[in-house]
């Protein structure tokens, strides 16, 4: 691996591990609330969503870390965090079992909507730091168009 790379996978994992060390202490503290490890709606347990938020975090951190190099703009942020939250997305719900009830390309519209918009928001932030202002109106664009996704999944029992 190149010294360029290493750096890449270091701050991409950097970040990869938070969102799965905050998920799966969210799912300890759901599991000891429902005093149980079995998962039987998804057809796991507590242990099987950690290793895949684990797992997540792993994959995700290498394909960005990979596509780093193309951040440069605001839409190269975009596609590495579409593909980055697609995978994100997709290995979470292959560790949860939720791939036997939805299509494959189910994953792709997380990705889009969550991977993507964090990654143009990281971007600016990075680009023009304190000086950047957050446009509410397109974070409540993305929070809606979020919502309306997961009530349609939801309806679909595909989640």
């Amino acid at each position: 691996m190149s010294a360029g790379f290493r750096d890449n996978f270091r701050w991409a994992f950097s970040w990869g591990r938070w969102y799965a060390i905050l998920f799966s202490a969210w799912v300890l503290v759901l599991s000891a609330v429902r005093a149980s490890v079995l998962w039987p709606e998804y057809g796991t347990t507590t242990w099987g969503i950690i290793a895949g938020y684990w797992i997540a975090a792993v994959l995700g951190s290498f394909v960005v870390g990979l596509l780093r190099p193309l951040t440069g703009s605001r839409f190269g942020a975009f596609i590495v965090g579409w593909i980055g939250g697609t995978i994100v997305y997709g290995s979470v719900g292959v560790a949860t079992g939720l791939q036997r009830d939805a299509p494959w390309w189910l994953a792709t519209i997380p990705g889009c909507l969550v991977g993507g918009g964090l990654a143009v928001v990281w971007r600016d932030q990075a680009n023009y730091g304190r000086n950047a202002t957050t446009n509410w109106r397109f974070v409540a664009i993305i929070v809606s168009i979020a919502l309306i996704v997961l009530m349609a999944m939801k309806a679909a029992h595909w989640w």
